[in-house]
């Protein structure tokens, strides 16, 4: 490869670049308008409450969202806090609507204001419901009214765990307890869900536990990138049989085709490009995942569990995990089969992953990211030295022969096709592969 044809290449490049980055930028500037989301549908397997979120909160000058109807007043809110999180907890339906991670900055512009991943403010809605449902009607839902011993729970010094237990009863002879259990130094969160019969008659109880959001930017994102957002699916390959697969819908697609299916294990997650709420029920259960628009332009990814039947004066309790945090590699993949393939590193997974581990693996050593990335690059450079030196000597043979070469296009002058025969026959006759430099560049 000459100098020219070199320059050519770089030039080339820059322009398919610039091109690139236009695209993008006209795509964050002029995005697609979406259709208007229609009314989800009724679950056919048990009755559920409505999937309309409860009034979101109203942001103040302090940056906390304070609740805005009387219904969510400061006094009907649990606030939890352990070591990485801080959460709040609504007494109304014991929902999950506010969940900040502590130490993950919403911008690099404000780096002492932690990210809020769950969120109730308008226009940011990103909650986390639960529920015991029934057949012929729900039995504790996500408007249910809760009480809890503490307005406050913080996670004590020395203690690995920490339960936040709510109550309710509905004076027909129903009492229900949800119980968050946090752990420390952990993203997972258990929750149970129990439920006690004493209305004199048998009962067909569910649990559901559902995800809802709007779509809407979670901290800073790629420039000129476009992340994906939308639902993922750890789905069983077949009914009955051992193998999962990987599946992810981006929440548009919902528009047209909602998900619903029923399987053995697995789990479901709402994602975007750093971060992910899943839902991980138990490993052998037999559930229904669902997902589709809901009411107010937002989206809704579900979990119903089996039933159990309450005959009078039984309880019943039902555990659903949960993980609620960044995509940490390491993390995702120990809290449930397939969950580390939420974290994408797009179509070259085979080269990034393997780069990834070897820059986690320095960083352990060192300590120190910038001296990592140092040495990550040393080892890239000693992989490919071979190619590299292959690469330098056919440079310099191209410009030992660059002269003779010139000579050979001045005398076949219009006549490419000689031309190109003589050149062929130069490089046969002296042994060398002028592509044999352009490999490394490619790498």
């Amino acid at each position: 490869m000459t100098t020219t044809d070199s320059r050519r290449f770089v030039l080339v490049c820059a322009f398919g670049a610039t091109l690139f980055f236009i695209y993008q930028a006209w795509q964050k500037d002029y995005p697609e308008v979406e259709p208007i989301p229609v009314e989800a549908s009724a679950e056919p397997t048990a009755l559920m409450p409505d999937d309309e979120p409860a009034p979101a909160a109203a942001a103040t000058k302090t940056g906390a969202a304070e609740p805005a109807n009387p219904a969510a007043a400061p006094s009907a809110w649990v606030r939890v806090e352990t070591d990485l999180l801080k959460a709040d907890i609504a007494l109304a339906g014991g929902e999950l609507r506010r969940l900040e991670l502590k130490g993950y900055p919403v911008s690099k512009d404000k780096p002492d204001q932690n990210l809020l991943l769950l969120n109730d403010r308008p226009g940011r809605l990103f909650i986390l419901q639960s529920g015991i449902a029934g057949s012929d009607a729900p039995l504790v839902t996500h408007q249910s009214a809760f009480t809890a011993a503490q307005k406050q729970y913080v996670l004590a010094d020395g203690a690995d765990s920490l339960d936040v237990v709510l109550e309710h009863k509905n004076g027909s002879g129903l009492s229900a307890r949800k119980i968050y259990k946090f752990k420390r130094g952990s993203y997972e969160i258990a929750l149970e869900q129990s439920l006690k019969n004493d209305t004199g008659t048998a009962l067909t109880a569910s649990p559901y536990v559902r995800l809802q959001r709007t779509l809407y930017d979670v901290g800073d994102e790629p420039p000129f990138v476009q992340t994906f957002k939308g639902i993922g699916l750890y789905e069983q390959k077949e009914n009955g049989g051992t193998g999962y697969r990987f599946r992810k819908e981006t929440f548009e697609t919902l528009l047209e085709e909602p998900i619903d299916l029923k399987q053995t294990g697995g789990w479901l997650a709402l994602m975007q490009h750093y971060f992910l709420a899943a839902i991980i029920p138990p490993a052998g259960e037999t559930h229904s995942f669902s997902a589709k628009p809901a009411k107010g332009g937002s989206y809704m990814g579900q979990y119903i569990g089996t039933s159990a039947e309450l005959v009078p004066g039984a309880e019943q309790t039902f555990t659903t995990g949960l993980y609620v945090g960044p995509k940490l590699q390491k993390v995702v993949g120990a809290v449930a089969p397939g969950l580390e393939l939420t974290v994408d590193y797009g179509i070259l997974t085979a080269i990034s992953e393997p780069l990834f581990w070897l820059l986690d693996l320095f960083h352990q050593w060192t300590k120190n990211w910038g001296v990592a990335i140092i040495l990550l690059t040393l080892a890239v450079k000693g992989a490919l030295y071979k190619l590299s030196e292959a690469q330098y000597r056919s440079m310099a043979r191209m410009k030992k022969f660059a002269p003779r070469i010139q000579e050979i296009k001045d005398r076949h002058g219009e006549d490419r096709q000689r031309m190109q025969q003589a050149m062929m026959d130069l490089y046969k006759k002296e042994g060398f592969n002028p592509l044999a430099g352009c490999w490394p560049i490619l790498l």
